[in-house]
């Protein structure tokens, strides 16, 4: 979950290194959408260690939410699920969780 980007409205790209938006019907479908994150993208670190989490599956909600899934890497060697959901605006839903953010024990 470290990098989320949204692109043309509806195709969000995942995983360790991006998870971007891209533009609008208007716009070149391929660039990125900076009305969704401020530039198109968000990093999100789950847990504030700076590791490598990374997303498995991402689900846009009807409302314009999106909903991603993934793995939490705790130093040294423990991996955990987690869940993090972005507003339709690419923040962190803090109606969701904690924060935006839910890391499984």
């Amino acid at each position: 979950m470290r990098n989320l980007a949204k692109l043309h409205s509806f195709f969000f790209i995942a995983g360790t290194i991006a998870l971007a938006h891209t533009g609008h019907a208007h716009t070149d479908p391929s660039a990125l959408d900076p009305t969704w994150g401020g530039t198109g993208k968000v990093t999100t670190d789950l847990e504030g260690t700076n590791q490598d989490d990374y997303a498995t599956a991402v689900l846009p909600q009807p409302d314009g939410r999106v909903v991603v899934v993934g793995s939490v890497i705790r130093p040294p060697v423990e991996t955990v699920g987690g869940v993090v959901r972005y507003d339709e605006s690419g923040q962190l839903d803090t109606s969701f969780g904690n924060g935006g953010r839910i890391v499984l024990p």
